[in-house]
């Protein structure tokens, strides 16, 4: 489940304007939940399919439902939106249609500020071997969400840089200055809040 960082900060995106029906439909799950969602995608997809196999089926499957194991709703800090609007429409509440409405538009726009990103984003599928989820978002604390929004990264992009560099050093739009670093012990990005010339208070991390 969202630990209190993400709960607190998700409360206070939820409260930036008033007026938003953003609504959360899915948070976190665990493995088993995770399997039976895959397995169902890849069922469904074999019956479509006749003629594929289920290895076949499962890899069509993965770009849509990841497997158990690498979905970022296990990780307990990723939430699944939709808005009041769509539900009352009936049907299925998760779709790329929420791209287009207002709520969608206020999390782009303000998000990275609480720690939050669009994981899923279009144009990436490519690096994250999942289809566009627009609905899609997980909590990566400050400063990583200002850093991948500034860049217009994903966190698989944002791993990657900082892997391939030994630090940098990072100003945020509140004015505190971070350095910022990939740990090859715990495969993490690692934010520490520079205090003085001397000394550092960790701030998180992100996971790779």
């Amino acid at each position: 489940m969202l630990g209190l960082p993400a709960a607190t900060r998700i409360v206070c995106l939820l409260g930036v304007e008033l007026g938003f029906k953003l609504v959360a439909v899915s948070g976190y799950r665990d493995w088993s939940y995770q399997s039976s969602l895959f397995q169902t995608k890849t069922t469904s997809i074999m019956r479509g399919s006749p003629k594929l196999s289920r290895a076949e089926a499962e890899k069509l499957a993965a770009k849509v439902v990841a497997p158990p194991g690498e979905s970022e709703h296990e990780l307990g800090t990723t939430v699944d939106f939709t808005t009041g609007v769509q539900i009352a429409k009936g049907g299925d509440v998760l779709t790329n249609a929420f791209g287009a409405t207002e709520e969608y538009a206020m999390l782009a726009k303000e998000a990275w500020r609480f720690g939050w990103v669009n994981s899923l984003m279009p144009g990436k599928e490519r690096l994250t071997g999942r289809m566009t989820e627009q609905w899609h978002w997980r909590y990566v604390g400050i400063p990583h969400a200002e850093i991948m929004w500034s860049k217009g990264w994903v966190p698989e992009e944002y791993r990657d840089y900082m892997r391939d560099h030994q630090g940098v050093a990072f100003r945020s739009s509140t004015g505190a200055l971070y350095w910022v670093r990939y740990d090859n012990g715990t495969k993490t990005v690692i934010a520490s809040a520079l205090v003085d010339r001397t000394s550092v208070a960790a701030v998180g991390t992100i996971g790779g």
